[in-house]
């Protein structure tokens, strides 16, 4: 296509220039019809038999970077998708996807723009800044082979897809004309296998290959993982120390260990009457939302519910974390009746969920973290079969802090203080972060991680996967690869050793343990550096803010309660927080963003608050350019920042009453939306100081007012559900609301 664009262009200066340049320059000449050479070029009209036969198999995707019609030609009325179109949130089996663009989406007017025509640093930016690029990552993880045809070494856009990441190379496939020459097979080498027989040569392969058996038995499933403490009972050794501090520290977690100590406890601490209240819980409900906080044990709170439910004549299986599809599995799972299938990861249950709901005689069991919960409830209710009902792993009971104590003192892993932290600790985390007070954990994490996260390119990626574990969200290979310029397989893989006492490297990336990589962090890394990392993260989520789920993370990533855990040790947080929202400011697609100047307010409420008032302002001008966007984390604040600014007020006139009133009425209605009410509960309790500071400058009118407004908001709290007001203390906020009226009764 280049030379023949080129030729079209008669100037020979452009023999040596790469295709960006010269189709740029082709669009521009008056002389040179782009739009209609490409659609000459790639509207086909015959595909030869081998082609067909190839893509008329039942592939579960493919993927095409061809800008031709080759495909909806052979296949018309398969569901098709360009890249710069939306994903469903469910893909149709045997969709086909444009990575690079098609001609039916050409235009004259926008040919450059649809079809990528680009360097290969141009492609890799376009490429992993779409969200069919990641779809493509997980497919070629989920799959049991993925077939490149006709690949070339120069061929960059292929080039740009290929990440060396282990668990894929074994069941990637290059199928070439012949067998390629020593430097292409040796690259080749380190993401696939290479088939040099042709599309004539693969095709006559699949006419002969019988076709690949369906899963039958529980242990072969693609998408769960089959939980079985029986069979496992055949192979049992008791847990050693070792084990034991390769658990609480790495959080390098063995099932079999787990069922082999759980009597005893010897491994885990059993959280008997949690499981009891789960397992209770699950006689009426079909889904069970498990809240945590970060750090504390809901991986290992679901193993132990797991073995418990077997017990119970349940077959429990965890989801895998690359599974994208439960179709090929549902036969084998309606066989055996009562099935507990158990979700590590909250978005992971949000894409599957459904597809096992067709499971009769299924339970569902899902892990949420705490702050993920309180803002997802809507869409919790709307995915999870119901009935539903939540249990807390926060609390800690009496009998836990025994069993953890007896454990870490039959392993040999006591410290000063332990037994004063352990009667003093809040929650599992804090029982678990005693552990790294002794000695001996110390210096051995120093000598087997220290050198491994010396290395420059170990340290972005850990880095980049710590802050987006923190925020809640998995660190995808795609998005790791794009944010730090390197392949994070190929990183983690050269010291791997080190690198398995942190990450999971199985199914896909990730942290072992939340509160081991904060230890990492706050050992091995200066402040100064994760704060680099965090801004870089904000604005590179920033520019994908299209696609819901890093919508999600960037907003994550932006709070001030977030940043503030983050950036805790450097020496002046709240300046350097500051100074990096002046930075993010001049981003254009963070100054463009509502809840950018959201938090930006909520950080100078401290310094300043006629500034942070006057960020809240910006905050709804920048809502009202953005059509559908709903403000009520806005609102919250907006009636919090209302309510703190008037009480500090000196003069006898109150000068915000009527926006108070109207904020309160929004907050009152948010009570009654359960994604929302979370935050709209914890304002009402600002109400109290006001009236106490302000009420006796209230008029006769705006007493009444407030009267009936604070009368409606201790009704809606009355009725919130008991188990939930219990979770949240919203009872005691009733009282001040109740308090609050009261006392403007008597003045």
């Amino acid at each position: 296509m280049r030379k023949d664009l080129v030729d079209l262009l008669d100037d020979p200066s452009y023999e040596n220039h790469d295709l960006q340049i010269v189709s740029e320059a082709a669009s521009d000449d008056p002389n040179v019809d782009l739009y209609q050479e490409l659609y000459n070029r790639y509207t086909i009209t015959d595909v030869p038999p081998d082609q067909e036969y190839i893509l008329r198999l039942p592939w579960r995707r493919i993927y095409t970077t061809n800008y031709d019609d080759a495909i909806e030609r052979v296949l018309p009325g398969r569901p098709t998708f360009n890249y710069d179109e939306e994903r469903p949130r469910r893909i149709p089996e045997g969709a086909v996807v444009h990575l690079h663009g098609a001609i039916r989406a050409t235009t004259p007017d926008n040919v450059l723009q649809q079809l990528v025509l680009g360097e290969r640093s141009y492609v890799r930016q376009h490429l992993e800044r779409s969200p069919w690029y990641n779809e493509f990552d997980r497919d070629v993880r989920f799959s049991d082979g993925t077939f490149f045809l006709g690949y070339s070494l120069k061929d960059q856009h292929i080039t740009a897809f290929l990440m060396k990441n282990p668990a894929t190379v074994p069941k990637v496939f290059f199928v070439t004309r012949d067998q390629p020459d020593k430097p292409t097979a040796t690259k080749l080498g380190q993401y696939g296998r290479i088939l040099p027989i042709g599309i004539t040569g693969f095709a006559s392969l699949l006419k002969v290959l019988p076709k690949p058996a369906a899963s039958k038995e529980p242990n072969q499933l693609r998408s769960l993982r089959f939980l079985n403490p029986l069979q496992d009972k055949a192979t049992i050794v008791p847990p050693t120390s070792q084990e034991v501090r390769n658990l609480l520290t790495f959080g390098s977690f063995n099932f079999k260990r787990m069922i082999a100590g759980l009597s005893d406890e010897s491994y885990v601490v059993a959280r008997a009457q949690l499981i009891e209240k789960a397992i209770n819980e699950l006689v009426s409900a079909r889904t069970l939302i498990v809240d945590a906080r970060l750090g504390n044990g809901k991986t290992v709170f679901l193993n132990v519910l797991a073995a418990a439910l077997s017990e119970r004549g349940y077959k429990c299986f965890m989801c895998r974390s690359d599974a994208i599809s439960a179709t090929r599995d549902l036969d084998v799972l309606r066989a055996l009746g009562k099935v507990a299938i158990l979700f590590d990861s909250y978005s992971l249950a949000i894409d599957l969920i459904q597809e096992f709901a067709a499971l009769p005689e299924a339970v569902f069991v899902v892990a949420v973290r705490t702050s993920v919960r309180e803002v997802q409830m809507h869409e919790i209710l709307n995915k999870c079969p119901s009935p539903l009902s939540t249990i807390s792993v926060n609390a800690l009971y009496q009998q836990e802090r025994r069993a953890f104590a007896q454990l870490v003192r039959r392993a040999g892993l006591l410290s000063p203080s332990f037994e004063q932290k352990v009667a003093t600790a809040r929650d599992f985390r804090e029982l678990v972060l005693t552990i790294f007070d002794n000695a001996l954990v110390r210096r051995t994490i120093e000598q087997e991680l220290f050198p491994a996260l010396n290395n420059a390119q170990v340290r972005k990626v850990f880095l980049v996967s710590y802050l987006l574990k923190q925020s809640g969200h998995d660190a995808d290979a795609v998005f790791l690869r794009d944010v730090t310029g390197v392949d994070p397989y190929q990183a983690l893989f050269a010291v791997e050793a080190a690198a398995m006492e942190v990450f999971d490297l199985g199914d896909q990336l990730q942290l072992r343990s939340a509160l081991f990589s904060s230890y990492l962090v706050d050992t091995f890394f200066d402040a100064s550096e994760v704060l680099m990392v965090v801004e870089m993260l904000i604005t590179s989520s920033a520019l994908r803010r299209e696609e819901l789920k890093f919508r999600r993370m960037n907003g994550a990533l932006m709070q001030v309660s977030f940043l503030s855990k983050v950036l805790a040790r450097l020496p002046n947080p709240q300046r350097s927080m500051r100074d990096l929202f002046e930075r993010l400011r001049q981003h254009d697609a963070l100054s463009a963003e509502p809840l950018f100047w959201l938090q930006y307010a909520i950080l100078m409420a401290d310094e300043d608050l006629g500034i942070s008032e006057s960020f809240i302002s910006t905050a709804y001008d920048r809502a009202e350019a953005r059509d559908g966007f709903r403000t009520y984390q806005i609102d919250t604040f907006a009636l919090r920042l209302a309510l703190r600014a008037e009480t500090q007020e000196l003069s006898a006139q109150i000068a915000r009453f009527d926006y108070i009133s109207e904020k309160l009425n929004l907050v009152i209605e948010m009570l009654g939306e359960p994604s929302h009410r979370y935050h709209a509960i914890s304002v009402l309790d600002g109400i109290a100081p006001f009236v106490e500071a302000r009420g006796r400058f209230l008029s006769v009118s705006q007493k009444n007012r407030l009267v009936y407004d604070l009368s409606r908001a201790a009704h809606a709290l009355q009725d919130l559900p008991a188990n939930y007001r219990a979770q949240v203390g919203s009872d005691v906020i009733k009282e001040r609301v109740g308090y609050a009226k009261d006392r403007l009764l008597a003045v």
